[in-house]
């Protein structure tokens, strides 16, 4: 949890192929999941947040590096809220 923008930025680049300025969201955890950055695009240039838990940790999957989720989850993982066994209805989308 060392990496600020630019290191984060790289990663982003190096590790994931994508684009920082893309305006996605890039959730990094630390390996006792306790601490979480999201780096993101807005109008001005990267924004970079940071949360530590006082008391447990975030849900995430364990099988995966990464992955990917919507807004909801993202809301669900910064509350505590484990989204792993949550069914989700049909929705249309376009």
């Amino acid at each position: 949890m060392r990496l600020g923008y630019e290191g984060l930025r790289s990663m982003v680049i190096n590790a994931f192929a994508e684009n920082p300025l893309s305006g996605n969201l890039f959730v990094f955890t630390n390996k006792s999941k306790n601490r979480c950055k999201i780096l993101f695009y807005d109008k001005g240039g990267l924004c970079l947040l940071c949360k530590r838990l006082e008391l447990g940790t975030f849900a995430i999957p364990t099988n995966a590096s990464q992955f990917e989720i919507d807004r909801v989850e993202l809301a669900m993982f910064l509350d505590g809220i484990t989204a792993i066994d949550i069914r989700r209805n049909k929705r249309f989308s376009p």
